[in-house]
């Protein structure tokens, strides 16, 4: 993949991606429990997520999440719960 310099000049990148997840059935069926992490690698930025998700049918989606994310500077931490309800 090429990257554009601030001349305009193309300069080549690497990138790197990469994704795991796994899900069992909950509540008799009902639902599904899903963990799952997630990496990311494009120049001096780094990206790590990992999390578990709840779907109770299709009307309910709880998702706890953490991430760290690091470029040039500090690496910075990130925590997140997420509900989301359908109706």
């Amino acid at each position: 993949e090429a990257a554009t310099r601030p001349g305009g000049a193309f300069a080549p990148a690497v990138r790197l991606g990469a994704q795991l997840g796994y899900g069992v059935p909950i509540l008799d069926g009902a639902g599904l429990f899903t963990s799952y992490g997630d990496y990311r690698l494009s120049g001096d930025d780094q990206r790590c997520r990992v999390g578990s998700r709840w779907e109770v049918g299709r009307q309910f989606t709880l998702n706890l999440e953490g991430e760290r994310h690091q470029d040039a500077g500090p690496a910075e931490y990130r925590v997140s719960l997420t509900a989301e309800l359908y109706f």
